[in-house]
């Protein structure tokens, strides 16, 4: 079973991902941030700031950077390994 990570958890690596494409998102800057529910259930949050707009897809764990063209500058794997697991040489 894969662990749940929270919201605040995620909006924070869009914060470090959002930097790490030029657009830096301070306490006084507001991060604007929806969720769309369908069915009673949390499916997607999406951020925008200063032009970049990010999607955490909740259900497959993907959370997908796109400019203000709609272009996709980045795609992070919230369920990657985390580098714990043990292979054999």
């Amino acid at each position: 079973m894969e662990p749940t990570l929270a919201a605040a958890q995620v909006r924070a690596l869009v914060v470090d991902c959002f930097a790490r494409h030029g657009v830096i998102v301070g306490q006084n800057d507001a991060l604007e941030e929806r969720v769309r529910v369908e069915n009673g259930r949390r499916v997607a949050h999406c951020y925008r700031a200063q032009g970049l707009f990010a999607m955490w897809m909740v259900e497959i764990g993907l959370v997908q950077l796109y400019d203000q063209s709609g272009n996709m500058l980045d795609t992070l794997s919230l369920l990657a390994s985390t580098g714990r697991d043990r292979r054999a040489a």
